[in-house]
């Protein structure tokens, strides 16, 4: 779900009824957040337009099959309950996520990335293919605005593209 643009507090405040098997979504109501560095909790997603549908089969197909393995090896898997949880049934901490991601990455012997780096993998990878900002920005949560600010940024040979398809443009 990471590689979908989930934030990791999105990742961690979801529960096993936000999952929509039919549908292959999952809707982001909440979120796990650090509080202290023992202690997490879980609060209202970072701003309104964090409450949103994310297709993640859609996006990365398997992901569903992977969460109903998921959900028949947890200790925890009514509907309130949370679809992360560490060995003993708990909720894991935030940053233990992203530990793992690091452990991941050194595991397979490719450079380890901040888990955040994802989210914005994602959407420069959504951009590079010329999708809307608006609709990527709806995907990640954030406003346009946002994610122009925060995501945005001109790439290799992007000023010549973009000068070559103004030139097309002008002549047709």
């Amino acid at each position: 779900m990471s590689l979908c643009g989930l934030r990791r507090s999105e990742v961690l405040g979801l529960t096993w009824a936000a999952v929509d098997w039919t549908a292959g979504c999952v809707r982001i109501e909440q979120a796990r957040v650090r509080v202290t560095p023992t202690e997490s909790a879980v609060d209202e997603p970072k701003s309104a337009a964090s409450r949103r549908v994310v297709p993640v089969e859609a996006m990365m197909p398997g992901t569903m099959a992977l969460l109903r393995a998921v959900r028949l090896a947890s200790p925890r898997s009514g509907d309130g309950d949370p679809v992360l949880v560490d060995a003993a049934g708990g909720e894991p901490r935030p940053e233990f996520y992203s530990r793992r991601l690091a452990a991941l990455c050194r595991g397979a012997k490719v450079p380890v990335i901040r888990l955040h780096a994802t989210r914005h993998s994602a959407a420069d990878l959504l951009l590079s293919k010329g999708m809307p900002m608006v609709d990527v920005a709806a995907l990640l949560g954030h406003t346009v605005d946002v994610l122009l600010d925060r995501y945005g940024r001109s790439t290799p040979g992007g000023v010549q593209s973009v000068a070559e398809a103004f030139a097309k443009a002008v002549s047709e």
